[in-house]
């Protein structure tokens, strides 16, 4: 009886707004394509760029390299601009950053491109240092005690060096301004050892890279080739060797100081960061934590203009999408609720009288509900929430408690007893229900 009432209740006029992109989004979930992908690019040397699968415009910086075929890789050094021409192309990365023995793993992937806005060599290295002498320092031209001084240096100043002298005893290094020079590695401190430095050529500093291959990038807007309700938006997840290792990297001019698992995606004029293990620092005034999104806003040219400073909810279904299994740990996603694949809507006003008869198939309801990992009661609870709330989904089962059980994402179900629904409903599949952990 209940069912009925809320069916009346749904069937009565017109939906809002905010329901348009998930309505009419076909439903395309993304599962178990991951599954089906070569088994390529899982032993990159530091700085190597790995084609997965897909299709890429590639713009390279010597000519003759092949990247058009699985498991051919080029030099990050290389790389100039990518864009992946295909909603699932993908490309595996490995990026040394500030660390040269613990590399980033980056992914690439979907509806997205990047620029490389280093021109280091693939033997680039850098590491943090700053001033330990009380008195401060000088930064020379070249490496020797009588040659010129670009500027004083005072103490606690950071900086970054990026070479050294043969007998170790110079460090040629950037400060925060950008100028560069020398400086005597006796009043230097560091947490690495400086002997990790290449050794430099000894020629009057000049302009210097100060990151590594793709430590610095712009990510570019590219439209999506499908409205896949379940395609993540493309973009770039990273990874740090251990969770507890910070890593710096630039995109799109905002300075990103993170640790863990990182999911970045393009917009119009925004940029999305999703922290999907440990946390991340931005812009040096802000930070999220796992679970937790930033939304960025970007000028004109796609540079970092500014932030409200409020996080919000990451969205759970976009970032267990994306091809995360494809890092070297494995991640535990944290449950939200952010996204919009739950849509509010006015109660007595024929709702679902606005989905197609051929429409995806769309479930609401009015009452509190409980949503689960599983088709049944016995399934751990991800979250109860409110009536007056709809959603697309994808699949069926028959649960542990006998009752029809709807499928809105992977690890998302929803008694089908407390909802009504529209739109091809007839045509979802009945699955087997997930294991029950």
């Amino acid at each position: 009886m209940r069912y009925w009432i809320v069916l009346l209740l749904l069937s009565m006029c017109v939906p809002v707004a905010s329901s348009l992109r998930a309505q009419d989004a076909p439903v395309c979930p993304a599962e178990g394509y991951i599954e089906t992908l070569p088994a390529v690019c899982d032993e990159l040397q530091s700085n190597q760029v790995c084609h997965v699968t897909g299709t890429f415009d590639l713009l390279t910086r010597r000519d003759g390299l092949a990247f058009s075929q699985p498991a051919d890789v080029i030099s990050a050094a290389d790389l100039e601009a990518v864009t992946l021409t295909g909603p699932y192309s993908i490309a595996r990365m490995a990026l040394t950053f500030d660390m040269p023995d613990e590399p980033v793993t980056a992914v690439i992937f979907g509806a997205a491109g990047l620029e490389n806005l280093s021109q280091a060599g693939s033997d680039f290295l850098s590491l943090s240092v700053s001033v330990n002498d009380r008195r401060g320092a000088n930064l020379r031209q070249l490496p020797a005690f009588d040659a010129d001084v670009v500027k004083p240096l005072f103490f606690g100043a950071p900086l970054t060096a990026v070479g050294r002298t043969q007998a170790s005893d110079w460090a040629r290094v950037i400060d925060a301004e950008g100028a560069s020079g020398w400086v005597s590695t006796g009043v230097l401190r560091s947490d690495e050892n400086l002997l990790l430095l290449p050794v430099s050529d000894t020629a009057p500093a000049g302009e210097l890279p100060r990151y590594a291959p793709l430590q610095s990038l712009r990510l570019l807007d590219v439209p999506a080739e499908n409205d896949c309700r379940y395609v993540p938006p493309g973009g770039m997840l990273l990874q740090t060797y251990t969770p507890q290792q910070n890593v710096e990297l630039i995109v799109n001019d905002l300075r990103i100081n993170f640790a863990g698992t990182l999911y970045i995606s393009r917009g119009d004029d925004r940029l999305k960061l999703s922290v999907l293990e440990g946390q991340a620092d931005f812009d040096a005034v802000y930070s999220i934590e796992v679970g937790e999104a930033a939304d960025v806003a970007l000028d004109g040219n796609g540079l970092y203009r500014r932030y409200s400073g409020l996080a919000e909810d990451y969205d759970f279904v976009d970032a267990q999408n994306t091809p995360h299994a494809l890092l070297p740990r494995a991640l535990e996603l944290p449950f939200s609720l952010g996204g919009d694949w739950l849509v509010p809507f006015t109660p007595g006003t024929g709702y679902l009288q606005s989905v197609p008869a051929d429409g995806p198939c769309t479930i609401a309801w009015t009452v509190d509900v409980n949503l689960r990992t599983g088709p049944g009661t016995t399934y751990q609870l991800r979250r109860g929430v409110g009536g007056n709330l709809s959603a697309v989904v994808d699949s069926r089962a028959v649960g542990t408690d006998q009752q029809v059980w709807w499928r809105i994402a992977a690890g998302i179900w929803i008694n089908g007893n407390s909802t009504a629904f529209a739109g091809a409903c007839a045509e979802l599949p009945f699955i087997d229900p997930p294991l029950n952990d």
